[in-house]
């Protein structure tokens, strides 16, 4: 339930980033919750490598990872999915946006005192 929640925030916050810019916010959400989730995917196998000692099967494996996660595991997957709305949200403010750019405030004042 959580990972729903920050995904939801995510994808809201990167929507609003996109509409300022004049870029679709639909496509900034879905690459939003996609890199959320592959986050959440790679750090879930990452997790299983590092911290999984037992038999490998499959009935084994899903009790690690959804019957007994402890807190470290939980935590660190949920980050890794944040880590990935940032990585979204860093290229979406380097990005330039279809607008044009309004002249800063600091420009117009350095103009008027010259």
């Amino acid at each position: 339930m959580p990972e729903l929640l920050l995904s939801i925030f995510f994808s809201y916050k990167n929507a609003q980033i996109a509409k300022t810019k004049g870029l679709n916010t639909i496509i900034w959400v879905l690459l939003t919750l996609l890199a959320f989730f592959t986050g959440e995917l790679i750090a879930g196998t990452i997790a299983i490598a590092l911290f999984y000692s037992g038999p490998l099967d499959q009935k084994s494996v899903a009790d690690f990872v959804f019957i007994h996660p402890t807190p470290l595991r939980v935590i660190f997957i949920y980050f890794t999915g944040v880590g990935g709305c940032l990585f979204i949200r860093y290229i979406l403010e380097q990005m330039r946006g279809n607008l044009p750019e309004k002249p800063r405030e600091d420009d117009n004042e350095a103009d008027n005192h010259e």
